[in-house]
């Protein structure tokens, strides 16, 4: 019995863990996360408010914040651009950003840039352990995508692990399965379920193994 109890332990943990890496998954959200950032660092200072506005962004509104922001690139977003580095060029006035905000900037356009409020996204029951192409992104592309994104199709096309990976680094594919960008899809269908996003947004910021 005694040699038991450490085998037990030892399962107690791994189910505890795997438990925690399926079922709780909180978005970054503009008004919980990123605004009182901007808030603190942007608009308190005097600079980009909604009187000054200088190098015309005013990043006191979510709507405001999109003017510098390329929705599914942080790498080509003027807010992302002017907060990164050793030397950011942003704030003028007080100390830069820390690399945990930073990080989370980043994170927050390269998965589109969510308007979600004070809303906390819970996801239960959803397998978003080791995602990987071949085990969870191609059956989501062959049930939402290839039915019009296949070769000779609608561009971009989706049937195979490059293309997928190419339409992700382009910068185009992200945006649109949000419905953040100007092609929302499912094209005529409704967005993915959180489940889905949340496994496209784990193989992405793993690499995107196939």
């Amino acid at each position: 019995m005694k040699k038991l109890i450490p085998f037990l332990f030892i399962i107690g943990v791994v189910i505890t863990i795997n438990s925690c890496r399926r079922d709780n998954y909180q978005a970054i959200c503009y008004g919980n996360d990123i605004q009182p950032i901007l808030t603190r660092s942007c608009t308190n200072v005097g600079c980009h408010s909604a009187g000054s506005s200088a190098g015309g962004y005013n990043f006191t509104t979510y709507e405001g914040t999109l003017g510098a922001v390329m929705t599914g690139n942080a790498g080509k977003s003027e807010l992302y651009k002017a907060i990164k580095g050793s030397h950011p060029e942003m704030p003028q006035d007080g100390p830069p950003l820390t690399r945990k905000e930073v990080n989370m900037i980043k994170a927050w356009i390269d998965f589109g840039a969510e308007d979600c409020a004070s809303t906390n996204t819970v996801i239960s029951n959803c397998d978003t352990v080791n995602v990987k192409y071949d085990s969870h992104i191609k059956a989501l592309m062959t049930s939402f995508c290839t039915g019009c994104h296949f070769a000779g199709g609608t561009f971009p096309t989706l049937d195979n692990y490059n293309s997928v990976k190419s339409a992700v680094n382009l910068g185009i594919f992200i945006p649109a399965v949000k419905h953040t960008g100007p092609k929302p899809m499912p094209q005529g269908g409704g967005k993915l379920s959180n489940c889905n996003l949340r496994k496209i947004d784990l193989w992405v910021q793993a690499g995107m193994p196939q």
